[in-house]
C-alpha cells in the first residue's frame, strides 16, 4: 500500500488513459504492458499484491474454530467500516471551497473506489472480504449438509472458471450485441443476475459429474507434482 502511494505521487498515474472509454494506449508495448501490470492498470502488482497477501494470511486461520470466525468478522467489520467513514468525512472536509481539480484530486486520494487504489480502498476492500468470508464459513458450517446448499458450494469451488467466464463470456456477448457500454442500471442489474444464476446452475450440474471445473481441472493438471513413470527396463 505504501509502495503505491509513493508511486502515485511520482509518476502520472493517468498516463496512457483515456477515462471517457476507459482505452490504455500504448498497452502493447513493452513499457506500456510494465506500467499497466504494475502501476495503473485495472488491477495492477503494487498495490493489489496486498490483497493476495492478505488472502494467504485469512487462509491460513482455522475458519471452523468459532471464535476465529467471529474474530474475522467483527475485524474486518473494525476496518472496513471506520476506512469508509473516513474518506467520507475527507473528501466532505476538504473539497469545501475548493477547485473541481482539486476536488478530483481530493476524491482520487482519499476514496475507496478501485481506481486509483488508495490506501482506505485496501483497507475497506479487505476488511469487507474478511467479514463476508467468516458470514459464508458460518453458513457453511451449519448447514453444510443441506441439498439447497450444494450448489452455491459448487459455484465457490469453481470461482477461477467463473472469474474467466464473465469476462470472456458474459462481457464478452455484451460486447457482441452492443450492450456493453452506457446502459441503464436497471439492464445491468438484469444482465448480471443471469449471469450469476446461469453460472449457479453450470457449477451444481457440472460438479454433478467433475470434481473439479474446467479451469481448475486445467490448473491441476499443470501445477500438481506427477511422479515419473517407472523405467520397465530398469530392472533388465
Amino acid at each position: 500500500m505504501v509502495g503505491f502511494v509513493v508511486m502515485f505521487f511520482a509518476f502520472n498515474y493517468e498516463q496512457e488513459w483515456n477515462w471517457t472509454t476507459l482505452e490504455y494506449a500504448g498497452f502493447w508495448t513493452p513499457i506500456g504492458m510494465i506500467r499497466n501490470l504494475f502501476f495503473n492498470g485495472f488491477h495492477p502488482t503494487i498495490p493489489w499484491l496486498s490483497f493476495l497477501l492478505i488472502g494467504m494470511i485469512i487462509g491460513r486461520f482455522d475458519m471452523n474454530n468459532l471464535v476465529v470466525r467471529r474474530r474475522g468478522f467483527w475485524g474486518g467489520l473494525i476496518t472496513a467500516l471506520p476506512a469508509e467513514v473516513t474518506s467520507r468525512l475527507l473528501i466532505h472536509g476538504l473539497s469545501a471551497e475548493v477547485s473541481i481539480a482539486d476536488q478530483e484530486a481530493i476524491v482520487a486520494i482519499f476514496g475507496t473506489k478501485p481506481m486509483p487504489p488508495m490506501p482506505l480502498y485496501i483497507l475497506a476492500g479487505a476488511g469487507a472480504a474478511s467479514a463476508i468470508v467468516a458470514v459464508f464459513v458460518e453458513i457453511g458450517v451449519r448447514y453444510g449438509s443441506q441439498p439447497w446448499i450444494r450448489p452455491w458450494v459448487a459455484t465457490g469451488q469453481q470461482a477461477l472458471t467463473l472469474y474467466v467466464a464473465h469476462v470472456v463470456i458474459g462481457m464478452g456477448t455484451l460486447e457482441a450485441i452492443g450492450r456493453l457500454e452506457n446502459q441503464t442500471l436497471l439492464f445491468s442489474l438484469l444482465a448480471s443476475g443471469v449471469f450469476f444464476a446461469v453460472s449457479v446452475v453450470f457449477a451444481y450440474l457440472w460438479q454433478c459429474r467433475f470434481k473439479r471445473g474446467p479451469i481448475e481441472m486445467l490448473m491441476r493438471y499443470l501445477t500438481e507434482k506427477r511422479t515419473a513413470e517407472p523405467d520397465p527396463d530398469a530392472n533388465t
